[in-house]
């Protein structure tokens, strides 16, 4: 078992609970993660680890980061 993963009973299919922690900027959101991820034994996902490597990838390969879109309002 890792974190709030474990094996159906039935079928044995991966289950896993998703917890989103939604906040304003320094509110302490990753704080928060952390002491509730060592404390239930949960595994803490932290987007920005892996944004930075995400848009260096996309960069080098000639992605663009950004791609304006347009939109009508009726």
């Amino acid at each position: 078992m890792y974190g709030n993963q474990h094996f159906s009973e039935m079928g044995g299919e991966l289950e896993m609970n998703i917890y989103y922690i939604g906040g304003s900027p320094c509110a302490g959101k990753s704080s928060v993660a952390e002491i509730l991820s060592k404390k239930h034994d949960l595994y803490y996902f932290k987007t920005d680890d892996f944004l930075d490597r995400y848009m260096q990838t996309g960069a080098r390969k000639g992605y663009s980061i950004l791609v304006a879109a347009h939109f009508e309002l009726k």
